[in-house]
């Protein structure tokens, strides 16, 4: 490896850890678009960051980034993700949220995989002060060629929840509830630096399918070298049963830079 590809995979790495430190408690997560080639042996992984600073009418920033480490050996999959977002403008914090997701993959066959993972996250406008997850199923390839990958997964997820509630909000602030965490993701390589995806999380609660979470993220993904890249993506969330006085859905758009290792 030359000496500037060297420099290039420290730099990355050392940004992939300070987004992890940094970060390392957004609201639901599509793993997905984060979970990097499986197939790839050894240690990789990737780094997103954008930081925006305003003076004059508007004075404050804005700033996000995100991190993933993994590690493939073998039939094993591990990787550790962790993402942050912060804004505030004219004295005011509008956004202030952090999470972190930790999942390991075995795989039993070339089609089937199981999974085992936890998270932890926080969100101060959705009155989330922590919630952890615990979760396990399986994984199901159901197609997948050199240009499309089709994957479905199923699994247990035990949610605990605290909440910092609204004066008369009469909902519990503490709560465990028992999910069905279902998603379905495709990948797409358009080319040799030109991907995209999309996944959609689906996730009712087994004792009131009314409660449900719904998550879908879709992204193009362009490659600039074989270490940068810049990447557009939308994401939405729906929560059937927020608290009183938060909005039951949300949509994002995000222009980020990616440097991989």
């Amino acid at each position: 490896m030359r000496v500037e590809q060297r420099r290039g995979v420290r730099i990355a790495a050392l940004l992939a850890v300070g987004c992890l430190v940094s970060f390392g408690a957004q609201a639901q997560v599509n793993v997905e678009a984060v979970r990097g080639d499986t197939d790839r042996q050894g240690v990789s992984g990737r780094v997103e960051a954008s930081v925006t600073g305003l003076t004059g009418n508007t004075e404050g920033i804005i700033a996000g980034g995100s991190g993933r480490i993994q590690l493939r050996e073998s039939r094993h999959f591990t990787f550790l993700y962790g993402s942050g977002n912060y804004t505030r403008l004219n004295q005011t914090t509008s956004i202030a949220k952090a999470m972190a997701h930790l999942r390991y993959n075995y795989e039993i066959d070339a089609w089937l995989w199981s999974e085992l993972y936890g998270q932890v996250e926080n969100d101060r406008f959705r009155r989330l002060t922590n919630r952890e997850l615990l979760g396990a199923g399986p994984r199901f390839r159901l197609f997948e060629s050199k240009q499309i990958g089709l994957f479905y997964g199923t699994s247990y997820m035990a949610e605990w929840e605290n909440l910092n509630l609204a004066t008369g909000d009469t909902a519990s602030t503490s709560t465990l509830s028992h999910r069905w965490s279902n998603y379905l993701t495709m990948s797409l390589s358009l080319g040799d630096r030109l991907s995209a995806g999309t996944t959609t999380y689906f996730q009712p609660r087994f004792d009131r399918f009314s409660d449900y979470r719904l998550l879908n993220e879709t992204y193009l993904e362009a490659g600039i070298t074989d270490v940068i890249s810049t990447k557009v993506s939308t994401w939405m969330r729906y929560d059937s049963a927020p608290p009183d006085d938060v909005k039951p859905s949300d949509f994002l758009i995000t222009n980020a830079f990616v440097a991989k290792f």
